[in-house]
């Protein structure tokens, strides 16, 4: 809880310099619980201890913190119709409907097998439209995890996230971890999927996640703790169509 660890961030500091890491996380905790001037003076002094540039852009926007709130009064958030007390998040339009992603039990095309690291059951890509829920399609669900998607405007291609599992074969790195890919999958005006293909930049070695399409469709933007990576990627799409087909 954001209060505990402010709680114990305070008693580390009372003590220790710490590290710039430490001092992030108090800046996090502090943002956690809506205290802005205390969370912009801990990002302040992460930057003068790491020159991390995304401190200073935390700086900025709580010094620009009103804007945010301007037109809050025009807006009304409410719960989806569809959310149980599992995870219910990533929603992405498709159809006359929603499609998520869910580790709520209902999965009808999973193994049934517990995810190790919270015992919740692996997620799955589910579709609501008219008021019901249903697993999206067994082409795209395997027994392990699928996470965030992308459909392209015309909703023929669709970009998503599972673990390194492909053809029945489950893969890991040579250190022993199964990473994250993203697949590639043409749709048709039903709806059904097909053409199941691996996105040109993956590896077995490295995750390569949560794809995003830019407005216009040319750029797909992307997570990856590839070597040399600072955790987000980008891919001009036209220049890289043909080693797309090939994947």
């Amino acid at each position: 809880m954001p209060q505990e660890a402010a709680a114990w961030y305070a008693r580390l500091f009372e003590k220790y310099e710490g590290e710039p890491e430490d001092m992030l996380a108090y800046a996090e905790a502090f943002s956690a619980l809506e205290q802005y001037e205390a969370a912009k003076e801990w990002y302040r002094r992460y930057y003068e201890a790491s020159e991390d540039p995304s401190a200073q852009r935390y700086i900025e926007a709580y010094e620009h913190l009103p804007y945010f709130f301007a037109d809050s009064s025009k807006y009304e958030l409410k719960a989806a119709d569809f959310n149980t007390e599992y995870d219910e998040f990533s929603p992405a339009f498709f159809k006359q409907g929603i499609v998520f992603c869910s580790n709520r039990v209902m999965q009808v095309t999973g193994s049934g097998k517990q995810f190790k690291w919270d015992g919740t059951a692996f997620l799955d890509l589910y579709f609501f439209e008219n008021g019901k829920v249903r697993p999206l399609h067994a082409e795209l669900n395997s027994p392990f995890h699928e996470g965030p998607l992308v459909f392209t405007r015309d909703e023929k291609t669709v970009y998503f996230t599972p673990n390194n599992y492909f053809d029945g074969k489950y893969k890991q790195s040579h250190d022993g971890i199964n990473k994250l890919k993203i697949f590639i999958a043409d749709v048709d005006a039903n709806g059904n999927f097909s053409n199941l293909r691996e996105f040109a930049y993956n590896s077995d070695e490295y995750s390569v996640a949560h794809p995003a399409l830019s407005p216009d469709g040319n750029t797909l933007y992307f997570s990856s703790d590839m070597p040399g990576a600072w955790g987000f990627r980008h891919l001009p799409l036209p220049e890289r169509r043909q080693q797309l087909v090939k994947a």
